[in-house]
């Protein structure tokens, strides 16, 4: 019976999902995720563009 109840505290101890936590457009919102949500959201420039390609090749 102790092992039940350790095991129920236990499984209660843990946060529950949330609708939230299951939405990932929140988790670019998290502080912890900002440097690499702006790492992997910037564009790329006009300039850094490759135009090295013939369109004739093409």
């Amino acid at each position: 019976m102790e092992r039940a109840l350790a095991f129920k505290d236990k499984v209660l101890s843990h946060p529950a999902l949330k609708k939230d936590n299951l939405n990932p457009k929140t988790w670019l919102t998290a502080e912890n995720l900002k440097g690499f949500r702006d790492f992997i959201l910037q564009r790329e420039t006009d300039t850094e563009t490759d135009t090295s390609f013939d369109n004739v090749q093409m």
